[in-house]
């Protein structure tokens, strides 16, 4: 079993508040732009041909979905669209204060149809952050079935022992663990995510796709009886095939939060330092496990725009 460290409750709670609260009254380093040298990389290719590039292997998986068909709305909590051009806040579509993400050091970037948070190198500053307080994503306290969906490109990440933050629950509760997303490299292989549960890793996956610009679905389903069903992981719409031998969440686990803890998307609550290179430019959460279906139309359609709907 792979136990990772346990951040400071002290230090989470102090830096979730003061973070959040001094980046709410301005004190941010933020940069909007509509492009920078090397975004045909979300693509894969030229930006003429973006469109078709960027459906990658969703056209090998089943059907291409229309992009004029909205997102499912079917048990949507949140959703963040992270092209928002109000620094330095980033809104949930619902429009409540109380779910801002509050962003520091951070670039948003990227042509239409494809902004979103760009770090410039792994393993730096920046992330958009949240006391759960009052967020509604505290709702997902004592759940055991969810679903998070991202648009993500990575173009380096952190080495197995420092691993880059898609996402980062700081749980403030004593004796339990933070629960994450994360990625790294390995020499010679794909980039390796792997799922932190109350501060252990419960599941990994090889990804081929995360190079370019690509859709992930992390599925919890904790009541499932196979415990490989029980967290899950889709890119494109395909789901992956766990290289984890070990450690697979109990069943009937559920998500632990407490309202002091802190929310933190792109990178690690305290240290700070633990981005990607590449762009988050989409995030969402669901209060229930996405079928295959869903989980294969949002796909389709988030590859071709994953900004705001006109």
């Amino acid at each position: 079993m792979r136990e990772l460290p346990r951040m400071d409750v002290a230090s989470r709670w102090h830096f979730g508040t003061l973070l959040c609260a001094a980046l709410v009254l301005g004190s941010c380093s933020l940069v909007f732009s509509e492009g920078e040298p090397g975004e045909a990389s979300d693509a894969g290719g030229s930006l003429a041909d973006a469109a078709a590039l960027d459906a990658g292997s969703i056209l090998d998986a089943g059907p291409v979905f229309d992009a004029a068909v909205p997102l499912s709305d079917e048990s949507l909590l949140l959703r963040y669209y992270l092209d928002d051009d109000m620094p330095p806040i980033l809104r949930d579509v619902g429009q409540s204060p109380a779910d801002n993400l509050v962003m520091e050091s951070i670039v948003v970037s990227g042509t239409s149809g494809r902004r979103g948070l760009r770090w410039e190198t792994a393993s730096a500053p920046g992330g958009a952050c949240a006391v759960l307080l009052k967020h509604t994503l505290s709702e997902l306290e004592a759940q055991d079935t969810f679903t998070f969906e991202f648009v993500v490109r990575v173009d380096g990440a952190g080495p197995t022992a420092a691993p880059s933050i898609l996402f980062i629950l700081a749980n403030d509760a004593p004796g339990e663990g933070n629960t994450s997303l994360q990625v790294h490299s390995e020499e010679g292989n794909d980039y390796v995510v792997d799922f932190v549960f109350d501060g252990v890793v419960v599941q990994s996956w090889s990804d081929p796709e995360l190079a370019s610009r690509s859709v992930l679905h992390l599925v919890f389903a904790s009541p499932e009886s196979e415990g490989s069903k029980r967290v899950r992981l889709y890119s494109n719409g395909v789901e992956l095939s766990s290289t984890s031998a070990a450690n697979e969440l109990a069943e009937f686990s559920v998500m632990k939060i407490d309202k002091a803890s802190t929310f933190t998307l792109g990178n690690a609550p305290t240290q700070g330092t633990q981005s990607i290179a590449g762009k988050l430019g989409y995030f969402a959460v669901y209060h229930e496990p996405l079928t295959d279906t869903v989980i294969s139309r949002n796909a389709s359609i988030l590859l071709k725009d994953d900004d705001t709907p006109e």
